[in-house]
């Protein structure tokens, strides 16, 4: 905007002319469309369409990070308490012979606070696993009790369901291609074979050296193919292999 470059020039000559420090670039006004109409310049209205678009985003990104807040603080108050309550117990249970408790509850490390759709930082997407306290049975009497839980239980048994159907096809794909290998190889053992009898307008020399490359071939095609049924013929389905 000309009026905006306009205001920026003279702050930046007035300081010059006192002898000010220049502004730092993150302290520079930036004279949006409101703050040059609180001046009295005129700013078109597709400018101020767009200032008030961005305030309504940042005000949105705002209730956001509040919400994102509110749930961090009550999530670390939860994770206060169970520690508190859990050392009461360590401190108990010398007198008690209650030891058994300690499989359940368990220490609460900073790794485990996380949500049920995220993994450990070396943890792939198909080999996430939850934390320890998505595990424990509270949770799964928590389901009746917590839409918001159920939801999300359900959320991430269909991301598991799905990924464990595209898994089961990758390895139906693969049998498949292993079988056409196979199939390919034997075919391509046979066309060497078929083409000695397409040249006889040869002497008896290159014939017999033609028909010595085409045996060659043909053995290289039937190594292959026993090789192949030798290493598969391991597993009598590849699904053993991986599991």
């Amino acid at each position: 905007m000309p009026e905006a470059f306009k205001q920026q020039a003279k702050v930046a000559n007035a300081a010059s002319v006192d002898g000010v420090t220049p502004t730092k670039a993150q302290d520079i006004v930036l004279w949006l469309p409101s703050s040059l109409k609180a001046i009295g310049i005129q700013v078109s209205k597709e400018l101020q369409i767009y200032e008030w678009k961005l305030q309504e985003g940042v005000k949105a990104m705002t209730r956001s990070n509040a919400a994102i807040e509110t749930a961090m603080e009550s999530m670390n108050g939860a994770a206060t308490k169970y520690r508190a309550a859990r050392a009461a117990l360590v401190t108990l249970s010398p007198g008690l012979d209650t030891p058994v408790w300690q499989t359940s509850l368990r220490a609460l490390q900073e790794e485990g606070l996380r949500s049920l759709s995220e993994g450990l930082f070396a943890d792939t997407e198909g080999t996430q696993t939850p934390s320890w306290i998505w595990l424990h049975h509270d949770v799964a009497a928590d389901q009746d009790t917590d839409p918001s839980l159920n939801d999300a239980l359900r959320i991430k048994w269909c991301c598991a369901c799905a990924r464990c159907m595209r898994w089961e096809e990758e390895l139906e794909l693969l049998e498949e291609e292993m079988r056409h290998i196979l199939v390919f190889l034997s075919w391509k053992a046979d066309w060497w074979d078929g083409r000695v009898a397409r040249r006889l307008d040869m002497d008896a020399a290159t014939q017999e050296g033609l028909s010595s490359y085409v045996c060659r071939q043909v053995s290289i095609q039937h190594a292959l193919r026993h090789q192949f049924e030798e290493l598969w013929l391991q597993f009598p389905t590849i699904r053993e292999f991986w599991t």
